[in-house]
């Protein structure tokens, strides 16, 4: 039989144990129809039992708590052995007032021959034991009469309020006569000097006035004995007449060292009204302490084992599941080293399945970088469904079939911005996946749909691809009232724990691995800018004419991340300082727009910066190639992919240093990087500017540079990694791949 099957069956087995274990428990928990209203129904045997006689006795047992070594198997039978006619319980019979410890008492209770009654304790009322006392065995406070005998039982826990015990009480005692004798029980007794807790720790303690009007009505109404529990001991004294007598030790636990405490019950006898006092103790030898302390133990073990045993025998399967599931993986022969007899495969189709909050049509660096992915992987004969939001109101058909549309939730809007928000609770989503059955999920946001195909990944068993495209903490701004924590920690927290449930990572550029690296993510990480399209800037040279003027050229979103007005304010400056005529275009839209244009017209540079507002795509290539000096002022980059796009063109570059840009522009290479210091910046662009030789130096290096990155090369990368992953992915479904 394979190990995995018989390890299945192994587990199978214990979980079926544990599921039987269960419902046994629940039967016997529940299974207890005669163990309702035990008072009064056991009081109602007791008034048939001595109606007509003058002469009974009954035992009163204190601090039994569920013992079965002790009270079951040694006061048990003295007690069917005497001639009392019935036992009252002083409280602290179960070990807490849990169903399952009162199933337990039953069971040993059955086992005498004789009515039994209850008295209200701390043990009864922990672990919200109440609502169980009064299903099980009534009120806390009642009371009722046999023959010439009247019984009363109070409650000392304090679940009871004092005040209304002593009215209770008072109307109780005065108002019924023609009784020889009345017999108190109560778990705490009311005379001084008896403070000894008789159950679990509580913080409960009668009042001094409670305390005082219980010994004045008890003298006044003639009680015969008042009879409470205690820990372990006996005691008993007489005060105005009423005999108050404590006693202890019918088998739960007490302090062994103290000679007065000892294992016992007491027998209490009424004679024509006279009461007498006896104790029921069974034979104990005289043991050295040591053995007398481990005797104690093992009573204590075994009571707990007892009423535990349906939980006993839960734990103890789970406990040989645990054992045998952690001892199975510790003997199994795992080689974590590379499998040189079995290279990875990598010569067959893939299905894979990208996740992403935004797309096409809208325009970005993260949809241009999916929509590029895509054509270069299909190029190569694998197949690429992208699950995207859909932008129109209607249904939306692509031209693509690989392109999936999730229906928006609703839409949210910023400024002139407005982004579709998917709905991820969609059953089309799930149906889809189902039927695409990806080889590999790649994701492109750590939130949203990006968690959705994450979720999809692991449910499914399916390796999962995480690109880590933005830093979301630039773009804070666009949350609502909460701006401030989305520009925090939250960002950073977010990206690494979505990190840990991904097999691999893909950084646009070495500085944003060492971000990835600096999180603490231990997975995976390959460097990879998105490609370029390089023949989509292969345009003939178009000589420049000495009274033209020298071109700038920019393209980003139109947004506060994008830090526009550093740009503008070069201009400015660039505009006041530069021996030669230039103008700088700017592509691109979005909510500063209007902004930025009220900014050129104030400081009267519109010969110096055009607003080119939307430019579509396909033009931006001609842009790029005709401009003689590629300028960007954005920090927010992970990647800078218009960097890239421009060098294809042959236009040099002067750009911010940030985490997208540094990897990418080479000083005095490609062009050059500045501080975040505005008269750095201008000093450099005014360089290149006024020296046209050097731009065209730099030209021939941005171009290498972009050779370097194309979508085939992209993409060679990208299916290596991929083809690894899955090949480790079912080898070694629990372990981390890296390389």
């Amino acid at each position: 039989m394979p190990h995995n099957t018989k390890r299945r069956i192994i587990i199978g087995f214990f979980l079926l144990l544990y599921f039987a274990f269960g419902t046994l428990k629940i039967i016997l928990t529940l299974n207890s129809s005669d163990f309702i209203d035990f008072n009064a129904r056991n009081a109602l045997q007791i008034e048939n039992l001595i109606a007509a006689r003058n002469n009974y006795s009954f035992v009163a047992v204190g601090n039994i708590r569920n013992s079965v070594n002790v009270f079951e198997q040694k006061l048990v039978p003295l007690i069917n052995n005497s001639k009392a006619d019935f036992v009252v319980l002083l409280g602290d019979a179960v070990l807490d007032g849990a169903n399952d410890k009162y199933a337990a008492l039953h069971r040993t209770l059955q086992k005498l021959n004789k009515p039994v009654l209850f008295t209200f304790g701390d043990s009864e009322l922990s672990d919200y034991g109440a609502k169980n006392y009064f299903r099980h065995i009534g009120s806390p406070v009642f009371f009722f009469i046999a023959g010439q005998s009247e019984f009363l039982f109070l409650d000392t826990t304090g679940y009871t309020e004092e005040n209304y015990q002593v009215s209770w009480l008072e109307d109780l005692l005065e108002n019924i006569g023609n009784v020889q004798n009345r017999f108190v029980f109560m778990n705490r007794s009311p005379v001084s000097g008896e403070e000894k807790e008789t159950g679990l720790e509580n913080s409960y303690t009668m009042s001094s006035s409670y305390r005082q009007n219980l010994l004045d009505l008890f003298a006044k109404t003639g009680v015969s004995a008042v009879i409470s529990s205690n820990s372990g001991g006996f005691n008993r004294e007489t005060k105005d007449g009423v005999l108050y007598l404590s006693t202890g030790g019918g088998g739960g636990t007490f302090d062994f060292q103290d000679s007065e405490n000892f294992f016992h019950c007491a027998e209490i006898s009424v004679v024509s009204g006279t009461v007498s006092v006896s104790l029921l103790k069974p034979e104990q030898e005289k043991l050295p302490e040591e053995l007398t302390f481990l005797g104690h133990v093992w009573n204590t073990i075994y009571s707990w084992v007892y009423v535990y045993f349906v939980n006993v025998l839960l734990i103890i399967s789970v406990l040989f599941l645990v054992i045998y599931l952690v001892y199975t993986q510790l003997i199994e022969r795992i080689d974590y080293y590379p499998d040189f007899n079995n290279p990875v495969k990598k010569d067959y189709p893939l299905t894979i399945a990208m996740f992403t909050n935004n797309y096409l049509p809208f325009i970005g660096g993260v949809p241009l970088s999916i929509s590029r992915l895509k054509k270069g992987l299909e190029a190569k004969g694998h197949t690429v469904y992208v699950f995207a939001p859909n932008y129109d109101a209607g249904e939306r058909v692509d031209a693509d079939e690989g392109i999936i549309r999730c229906s928006p939730l609703f839409h949210y809007k910023k400024g002139d911005l407005i982004v579709p928000v998917s709905n991820i609770f969609s059953s089309k989503i799930r149906r889809k996946f189902r039927e695409i059955d990806p080889d590999i999920v790649h994701v492109h946001h750590p939130f949203w749909l990006g968690s959705v195909g994450q979720h999809l990944a692991g449910r499914h068993k399916k390796p999962v691809v995480f690109t880590y495209h933005t830093r979301l903490e630039q773009y804070n701004h666009y949350v609502p009232l909460f701006h401030k924590l989305a520009g925090g920690q939250i960002p950073h927290m977010l990206i690494k724990y979505f990190s840990r449930f991904c097999d691999a990572v893909i950084a646009p550029t070495k500085s944003a691995k060492r971000y990835l690296r600096n999180l603490g993510i231990g997975k995976l990480i390959i460097v990879q800018p998105t490609g370029i399209e390089l023949e989509k800037f292969r345009f003939p040279e178009k000589p420049h004419l000495p009274e033209d003027k020298v071109k700038l050229f920019t393209v980003f979103r139109l947004s506060k991340e994008k830090s526009p007005y550093f740009l503008l304010e070069g201009i400015k400056q660039l505009s006041k300082q530069c021996t030669v005529p230039f103008e700088c275009l700017i592509a691109g839209t979005g909510p500063e727009e209007e902004e930025m244009q009220r900014y050129i017209e104030a400081h009267s540079i519109q010969q110096y910066a055009v607003l080119l507002g939307k430019v579509p795509p396909e033009d931006i290539p001609r842009y790029y190639a005709d401009a003689d000096l590629f300028v960007f002022s954005s920090r927010s980059e992970t990647q800078g992919m218009v960097i890239l796009e421009a060098m294809a063109g042959g236009t040099p570059v002067v750009a911010v240093d940030s985490s997208g840009i540094s990897d990418i522009v080479s000083n005095g290479v490609n062009g050059y990087k500045t501080e975040a210091d505005l008269n750095e910046w201008v000093e450099k662009v005014k360089y290149l500017l006024e020296n046209e030789d050097e731009r065209k130096r730099l030209s021939l290096g941005a171009v290498t540079t972009a050779g370097e990155n194309s979508i085939e090369k992209m993409c060679e990368n990208i299916l290596d990694m991929y083809y690894e992953i899955i090949d480790w992915k079912k080898k070694h479904p629990y372990q981390t791949f890296i390389r």
